[in-house]
């Protein structure tokens, strides 16, 4: 399974990477949402987790080009699970309507980690917050 990460945040990068190597997960790390664009679309990727809250580019639009261009990859947005400005929406919720298929709010520990990233392998869709 490859994997992309899109995150700022060092300790919620080592989150996911203690639990790619604990079921065997190729994992590829980048800060920022530009970065990790590039990235996305420089690969094959069978799932990418992707943070909302970024400097440059935020977790929506990671989200709408993975859906365009790489749309058999599956998508775990992980942020805060906070109101957005203009309408009240919950940002995980929006990313779940923007096509993410797992929404997970932040902090994630090492097992919750652990389980999406298993129930993704095996195509299992997996919202835990439902």
């Amino acid at each position: 399974m490859r994997v992309l990460l899109i995150e700022p945040d060092a300790a919620r990068q080592r989150v996911w990477r203690i639990a790619a190597a604990e079921i065997g997960a190729s994992l590829e790390v980048v800060a920022s949402g530009r970065a990790g664009v590039a990235a996305l679309l420089g690969g094959e990727w069978d799932t990418l987790i992707t943070a909302i809250f970024m400097a440059d580019v935020d977790g929506f639009e990671v989200i709408d080009t993975a859906k365009t261009m790489c749309p058999d990859t599956r998508i775990v947005a992980s942020d805060r699970g906070s109101l957005l400005p203009m309408g009240g929406q919950d940002m995980l919720d929006t990313a779940l309507l923007l096509g993410a298929d797992s929404a997970i709010p932040v902090p994630v520990s090492a097992a919750v980690a652990v389980a999406t990233l298993k129930n993704l392998s095996s195509v299992l869709p997996l919202d835990p917050r439902r």
